[in-house]
This record gives structure tokens, C-alpha cells and sequence, in this order.
């Protein structure tokens, strides 16, 4: 929620997270299958802002997201797969 609340004040800090490795340690925490519901919906809600007004990180975000697709946990692929669709119309290159 912190690093959320971090990344709302502005695409410096949205870049500062992506920069220091933060959507993939993100993503890791999103796709543990033993994560609390409510920690993988933070998770979530935080690639969310990252992927938002933040056009040099949108990709890496969009990666991510696809690897959570490959998690154990159905919970972090449900999340993954609807931040997904949300995101695809504002890619230019879209993994098939």
C-alpha cells in the first residue's frame, strides 16, 4: 500500500520503483500461492498504477503480468489476467 501511495504522487516515482527492480518483485509477491488475498490485490492495484501514465515501463509491466499467468496460485492468474485486459488497448505490441 505504501509503495502505491508512492507511485500516485507521479511518474518519478513510478519510474524510481521500476527502476530498482520493483515490478518484478511485485509480480513474484503476486503470483506465491500461499499470498493473502488482500496482499495479491495490492500487488495488483500497485502494477496498475505503475502501468498508468507511465509510457517507458507499460511493456515490463505487461510482461509481468503475463508471467503471473504462469503462477499456481488461480487467485494472482484471475488478477493478472483482468489488469490484462484492461491494459491491452493502451499497447502498441501485444505478446500473442
Amino acid at each position: 500500500e505504501l509503495l502505491r501511495l508512492i507511485a500516485d504522487n507521479g511518474r518519478v516515482y513510478k519510474e524510481l520503483i521500476c527502476q530498482s527492480y520493483g515490478i518484478r518483485a511485485i509480480a513474484e509477491c503476486m503470483a506465491r500461492a500461499n499470498a493473502k488475498e488482500n496482499t495479491q490485490k495490492a500487488a495488483q492495484a500497485l502494477l496498475d498504477s505503475l502501468a498508468h501514465g507511465n509510457p517507458t515501463y507499460i511493456q515490463q509491466v505487461y510482461k509481468g503480468l503475463i508471467a503471473i499467468l504462469l503462477s499456481t496460485s488461480p487467485k494472482a492468474q484471475e488478477l493478472a489476467a483482468a489488469l490484462l485486459c484492461k491494459l491491452q488497448p493502451q499497447l502498441e505490441n501485444v505478446h500473442t
